[in-house]
């Protein structure tokens, strides 16, 4: 008998499958499990490959089991639909689905889970849109529903009825920003680009992370011959997310099938996003237990931090800077060693995360603001010039060079970068603020004053305020 808790499962399983069937069918493809009732044949499908990891193969053979012993509930064939689905066995979930579907036709949920998961296979869009709108007349006060259905059509070029559906999606829910960003797209498709423009600028306003958002806003403003507005909003695409998820209580109910370590990884970094640690860590031990990494101990480390536990955190990020020499680790662990006191060992990590191979452009420009902070400006710039090698029209970037440059009293340097900030983003207060005050420490005091009132203008609490006086011409 295999010692295997994998195989041991799957074996359990097959063998229970075949005791609830009592039946084999010769023509059935393989890895595919055949139930016989007196009305019909149903096939199960079995996930291809089989699953590596023992709690994935547990949970798809016990759904498998429901099914075998209950060939006719639809709920069944729903909940196997949905835990193959959850673990990414697309095709064999939509078979699940189907079935369920056809079983309970009238039955929201599996309509619904059906016309997702076909559509993330690229099955037939015309299937596609006919089972959203099914699931619209189902439950009609859902406001996701309409959403990806106004995504549907809005891919089958029926751009009118698209902009119907991202419309009553927004009517149900005003605060469904990627409906907004949506409805802007489909609109610049109609050429009612007034309109466009309106939806697209408040979806950016209110998720500035919507990188798809930006590039719509880059493309509007182009056309319109806005060329700093377009350059702005081609730079915050670049450095937004490409595309957001969507608030889906329904789907939320699949994902939480989920046990791979994979899944697990994910939701412990949701789970550290929103603040929730000790259940971040329990997820991202079970992704350790599975597959050890160093992004993972990397994330262990910073829960660890952030829930106090500094030594706890230090081992994690020493075990991911063995693994693999991390470089977001040495940036955490330099931070941490600082803040325990031990500043010369500190100030190394951070080097040493500026010096890494696989340090990125925003690694890079946080290492440089970490050693400005204390004190180690020629370093800070070292890691400012690497950072603009990677991300040449980075506003924020420049304005910390600036600053740096600035305390060793390079003021013409200084200046250069300042303007260079202005010019990446007319509407940064910050960038405007320091420019104002190395151009009057150059003795430029009325360029200056008009940098410092357009800091206040963009943001009334700036400290651009304060430098503003009668005096100053």
């Amino acid at each position: 008998m295999t010692s295997d808790p994998v195989q041991r499962t799957l074996v359990a399983g097959t063998a229970m499958m075949t005791l609830l069937a009592g039946v084999t069918c010769s023509d059935r493809q393989p890895g595919e499990t055949e139930i016989l009732s007196e009305e019909s044949a149903f096939t199960i499908p079995a996930p291809d490959p089989p699953p590596t990891e023992w709690r994935v193969a547990e949970a798809i053979t016990a759904a498998t089991q429901a099914v075998a012993a209950n060939p006719a509930s639809a709920a069944a064939w729903g909940m196997l639909g949905a835990v193959l689905d959850a673990h990414s066995y697309f095709p064999e979930a939509v078979a699940s689905y189907r079935q369920a579907q056809s079983l309970a036709p009238d039955s929201f949920r599996w309509n619904y889970h059906l016309a997702i998961t076909l559509d993330r296979e690229a099955g037939d869009l015309e299937e596609v849109i006919a089972l959203f709108t099914i699931a619209a007349e189902l439950e009609p006060r859902y406001p996701p529903v309409p959403y990806r259905l106004g995504a549907a059509l809005f891919r089958n070029g029926r751009h009118a009825e698209a902009r119907t559906a991202f419309e009553r999606a927004l009517e149900l829910d005003s605060r469904l920003t990627i409906a907004r960003r949506h409805l802007g797209q489909t609109l610049m498709a109609l050429g009612e680009t007034d309109l466009a423009l309106s939806h697209l600028e408040q979806a950016a306003a209110e998720n500035p992370t919507d990188g798809a958002a930006h590039s719509a806003l880059a493309q509007l403003y182009s056309r319109r011959g806005q060329t700093k507005r377009a350059q702005a909003a081609a730079d915050s695409a670049r450095r937004s997310s490409p595309d957001l998820g969507i608030p889906d209580p329904i789907r939320a109910e699949v994902t939480s099938l989920g046990v791979s370590g994979y899944l697990a990884y994910k939701r412990g970094q949701a789970a550290l996003e929103a603040g929730r640690l000790e259940e971040a860590i329990a997820l991202f031990e079970i992704k350790h237990e599975v597959n050890p990494s160093d992004s993972n101990d990397y994330f262990l480390g910073v829960s660890h931090q952030r829930a106090g536990r500094l030594e706890e955190a230090a081992k994690y990020f020493e075990r991911a800077i063995t693994r693999s020499d991390h470089a977001y680790s040495h940036w955490q662990l330099g931070k941490l060693k600082i803040e325990q006191g031990s500043v010369v060992e500190g100030l190394q990590h951070l080097r040493r995360a500026r010096d890494s191979r696989s340090a990125d452009g925003d690694l890079l420009h946080r290492v440089g603001a970490d050693l400005a902070r204390h004190g180690q400006l020629d370093d800070a710039i070292q890691a400012f010039v690497a950072a603009g090698r990677i991300d040449a029209t980075n506003s924020s970037l420049e304005t910390d060079w600036c600053g740096a440059l600035f305390q060793l009293g390079r003021i013409a340097e200084s200046v250069e970068h300042c303007e260079r900030a202005v010019q990446f983003d007319d509407f940064s207060a910050r960038a405007h603020f320091h420019l104002g005050l190395v151009l009057e420490s150059d003795n430029r005091a009325a360029e200056a004053r008009h940098h410092y009132e357009r800091a206040v203008e963009l943001d009334p609490t700036s400290r651009a305020r304060e430098r503003l006086s009668p005096r100053m011409p």
